[in-house]
């Protein structure tokens, strides 16, 4: 028996969006397929579980999010997100298709004067703060903006202003595009799932080769890991030669990352680029001297140390081995990884991609050591590289 395609409908619980939430769940049954919808299949939700991770769980169950946004913005959560807002996270997050429905007086308004004032706050906070404000405060200056008189923004009353920092977060953050909601007609889904068909219809007879492309995968994966043990535990190494080619060709395959909020996974903080420079330094007599570099830097450093102001003793003095290290310097717009690896320390250099400030990387330093860490394979280079510099030690 096949799998019924499954539709997530979203939406704050609003009469004005009442029948069209009713058609788009009819239509998509008489199509033949499943659709998820509160009041008709899932709500309320199990005893073990709570109601938004209950949605949240079904979100990621579906196929297609389909989302439609009206001026209210619905409960807020106690993560600073409403939970439609969460919803769309977690199937923008979970790779789901998106079908994104707003009224479009809302659209126009956005786009023809709340955007301006979105971004003009959001300057100015950076600059003041350090930090980019959070939903609430974003709200909060909205309403009052909303107060003053004239005013550019539709009064609370007309539409909430958490649907203006919705579509900033679907808009501007995420690059997705709104439709059209059609509250009155509703919405046509069979030549919308054609499009869907023919676009995968594409796929189908390269399955065979997907399929054979994930046990590749896997059994890289377990072959990395063991050359990585042979490497750290069985093998004593002399020297690395062509060292500044080595570290040339290991920058060139680390990459940047898209850093997520590890409490919130749906939550995208910013981007780093692909790593520039690395600096590999040696401790001797009392002395942290860069012995090669390869990228963009100088290279050629030396620390003592005791240093209290140097990244690379700090790392020596304070990490275990193999532990990660982060550090950002703001004038400069990079962040340093750097690992301790007995008597040497490593630095990868990633530049920023998107905005970051001191505050940020204080808050997400954790997440931003994640981020780089699980981006492609980067975890694995470092797994093995780190091995090769412990079979150095002497």
């Amino acid at each position: 028996m096949p799998n019924l395609t499954k539709l997530f409908i979203s939406s704050v619980a609003q009469d004005a969006l009442t029948p069209l939430r009713n058609r788009t769940f009819e239509e998509f049954t008489l199509l033949g397929h499943q659709p998820e919808m509160y009041e008709r299949t899932f709500g309320p939700w199990p005893m073990d579980v709570s109601g938004v991770e209950h949605c949240l769980n079904k979100v990621r169950e579906s196929d297609i999010f389909c989302l439609f946004l009206y001026n209210k913005g619905g409960s807020m959560t106690d993560t600073g997100y409403t939970v439609t807002h969460r919803e769309f996270l977690t199937a923008l997050n979970a790779g789901k298709t998106l079908f994104l429905y707003a009224e479009p007086t809302i659209t126009k308004k956005y786009f023809m004067s709340v955007r301006r004032v979105v971004y003009s706050f959001i300057e100015r906070y950076r600059q003041s703060h350090r930090r980019e404000p959070s939903n609430r405060e974003l709200m909060d200056h909205l309403e009052l903006t909303a107060e003053a008189q004239p005013s550019e923004i539709p009064s609370k009353y007309e539409v909430e202003p958490y649907i203006w920092v919705m579509l900033y977060d679907i808009i501007d953050r995420h690059g997705k595009y709104m439709l059209d909601m059609p509250i009155g007609v509703g919405i046509d889904w069979k030549p919308v799932l054609s499009d869907i068909l023919r676009e995968g219809a594409s796929y189908f007879p390269k399955k065979a080769e997907y399929m054979e492309s994930i046990d590749t995968l896997a059994a890289l994966v377990e072959f990395s890991e063991f050359v990585q043990k042979v490497v750290k535990d069985h093998l004593k190494i002399r020297e690395l030669s062509q060292l500044r080619l080595l570290l040339a060709r290991l920058q060139g395959i680390i990459k940047g990352a898209e850093i997520k909020q590890l409490r919130i996974h749906d939550l995208t903080l910013g981007k780093l680029r692909n790593c520039t420079a690395i600096c590999l330094f040696q401790h001797s007599n009392d002395v942290l001297s860069c012995i090669e570099a390869a990228g963009d830097t100088a290279g050629g450093y030396s620390f003592h140390v005791s240093d209290p102001n140097s990244y690379v003793s700090f790392t020596y003095n304070t990490r275990a081995e193999g532990e990660p290290v982060l550090f950002y310097t703001e004038a400069k717009r990079m962040f340093y990884l750097l690992y301790k690896v007995g008597e040497y320390v490593i630095s990868y250099h990633f530049p920023e991609e998107t905005k970051w400030n001191q505050n940020m990387y204080v808050d997400y330093t954790d997440d931003i050591k994640n981020g780089i860490l699980m981006a492609h394979s980067n975890v694995m280079i470092f797994d093995f590289i780190h091995s090769a510099l412990r079979g150095l030690q002497k």
